[in-house]
């Protein structure tokens, strides 16, 4: 993590206001908030999470940070590593421990809300809320959509449950988005195992599909995991996001090793009279390809095999 370095530090050092503000205009320090710096160098290489984190520890430990001031919201998840989509990072969000006097500005949003003392923890260092409210606090304030995308992340890798988050949520039913909350607790998932899976979800259940996920399906001397399956069917629906041909490729193997094993695995299903419907990103963006492509093959066979 870069050092940062408040106005403070910089003056007793030998530094002037006027060559703080020089150094910010060459590029050789970044002004994190008014009175907090960083070495433009330290922070050249970080990841858009990191250099939030890096402003939320600005905020927290520079100036007069409030007392009560806990981290939350998207910048609690983050401090979770939790996977957010199309959340903006640009603001650190903080919550304090009462019923008024939230205000947002450009790089920073407090929320006022009271939170009880077991709705707290540490998170990367930061004193930040818990898995369980954080999940709640989105599901109150994202769209439906992005909320799902960070509860099923939170399911799978961290254990939370659509019931802790339940719980939370009835501490305080008269919260604003307290409905939606509510069917993003009822919906999260541990079976998702992405982004573009919880995405994924949303749209084919939203179309009317009674799916299920992570479904393992025996056939050809051999156990395969599916993405989707549509129940009382023979239809399975796998969410191509290219990562397994990427990052994600087991250590001794090539993207061309997993290709090819894909391919056994899907000519096996195939053979077993499954029918499998593949969609990838581009195709999330024209929600009513992934919809016609799994129609059309609930057309061609709805028999599940024997």
């Amino acid at each position: 993590m870069a050092r940062i370095t408040s106005r403070s530090e910089a003056l007793a050092q030998g530094y002037t206001d006027s060559e703080l503000r020089r150094m910010c205009r060459t590029g050789d320090l970044t002004r994190l908030r008014r009175g907090a710096y960083a070495s433009s160098d330290d922070i050249a290489n970080l990841s858009e999470q990191e250099r939030h984190l890096l402003l939320a520890r600005a905020m927290l430990t520079t100036g007069n940070p409030a007392p009560d001031a806990v981290l939350s919201h998207v910048s609690a998840a983050i401090a979770h590593g939790i996977d957010l989509w199309n959340v903006p990072l640009s603001a650190v969000h903080m919550t304090r421990n009462r019923r008024t006097g939230g205000r947002t500005g450009r790089v920073r949003h407090v929320h006022a809300s009271p939170y009880d003392a077991d709705e707290v923890t540490d998170a990367a260092g930061f004193r930040s809320t818990t898995v369980s409210r954080t999940i709640a606090d989105l599901a109150c304030c994202l769209p439906f959509d992005e909320a799902v995308c960070a509860a099923d992340d939170a399911a799978r890798r961290l254990g939370v449950t659509g019931t802790q988050v339940e719980e939370i949520l009835a501490r305080r039913p008269t919260r604003s988005g307290h409905a939606r909350a509510h069917r993003v607790a009822l919906f999260m998932d541990a079976g998702s195992e992405s982004v573009g899976e919880s995405r994924s979800r949303v749209l084919l259940r939203a179309a009317g599909f009674a799916i299920s996920t992570q479904r393992v399906i025996d056939c050809d001397s051999a156990s395969y995991r599916v993405d989707f399956s549509v129940d009382g069917t023979n239809v399975i629906g796998e969410f191509d996001g290219r990562v397994k041909y990427g990052r994600l490729v087991p250590t001794g193997e090539t993207p061309a090793d997993v290709l090819w094993r894909e391919k056994l695995r899907e000519d096996a299903l195939r053979g077993a009279g499954y029918e499998v419907v593949r969609w990838t990103w581009q195709d999330l963006a024209t929600p009513n390809v992934v919809i016609e492509r799994m129609q059309r093959a609930l057309d061609r066979n709805h028999t599940p095999p024997a």
